[in-house]
């Protein structure tokens, strides 16, 4: 099990291993706790065995290294970004996701420091070779998902990325690839994306058209009146706290 809070927490929630081979969605404004829940679900996801691999284009995961409240941290490969085991750059996309296909190691591919105007190559690159070559468990976490799955793609290669990702959430599965698609702008994402998540984790959110997103989800999954008292409490939901649903 997956273990979100220790048991005598009076909230504490355990999820089956089996998550790590679906698509979850975790969403929420920054600094409502999302990206902690998310880190918490790698931290459990690699404790049970699994292997992962995050894409992050802010230059946060390395801190996964670092570990939490004096925990060691976790043994990431931390490729490209400033605190690089390897460095990288905005050509060796295919390169890299050869490596990460042909190795066993649990990696974060930073690419802060890759120029925002190459990221869609390489991540394309990088998401085609992991497509087609990967054939065992991986999950696969997407940070600001909506850069890599617009909804409405104008930037230069922005159509290319989004038809990998597409691949990778409608078909991933039969290859071994779980995902975590992680946004502050649900509405943002593209549908065809984010209709594919089977588990949602929704903190504090609070525009129209992302709570829209968020209803259009909830629609296809629940009943109303569960919908209902969802989409009642996230303009106002504290930090930390966060609704789960897993149909």
């Amino acid at each position: 099990m997956l273990r979100f809070a220790d048991e005598a927490h009076p909230h504490h929630v355990d999820l089956p291993v089996d998550v790590a081979t679906e698509k979850v969605a975790v969403v929420g404004v920054s600094g409502s706790g999302k990206t902690t829940l998310a880190a918490v679900l790698v931290e459990e996801v690699h404790e049970a065995g699994g292997r992962v691999v995050v894409l992050d284009t802010q230059g946060e995961w390395w801190s996964l290294r670092a570990g939490r409240d004096g925990q060691e941290g976790l043994p990431f490969v931390i490729f490209g970004g400033e605190k690089a085991d390897v460095p990288i750059d905005a050509g060796m996309g295919k390169k890299l996701g050869t490596v990460l296909v042909e190795s066993s190691v649990s990696a974060v591919v930073d690419a802060s420091r890759i120029p925002a105007r190459a990221r869609g190559a390489f991540f394309t690159a990088l998401l085609t070779e992991l497509y087609e070559g990967n054939r065992r468990p991986l999950f696969l976490v997407v940070d600001e998902a909506d850069l890599f799955a617009p909804q409405k793609p104008s930037r230069a290669g922005a159509q290319e990325l989004l038809d990998v990702m597409v691949d990778v959430v409608r078909r991933g599965r039969k290859f071994g690839f779980g995902a975590m698609l992680i946004t502050q702008r649900p509405a943002a994402v593209a549908k065809e994306v984010l209709s594919q998540a089977e588990t949602l984790f929704v903190t504090r959110l609070a525009g129209e058209h992302d709570q829209g997103a968020i209803d259009r989800w909830l629609g296809t999954h629940v009943p109303r009146t569960e919908r209902e008292a969802v989409l009642a409490t996230l303009a106002t939901l504290p930090t930390g706290e966060v609704w789960g649903v897993s149909p």
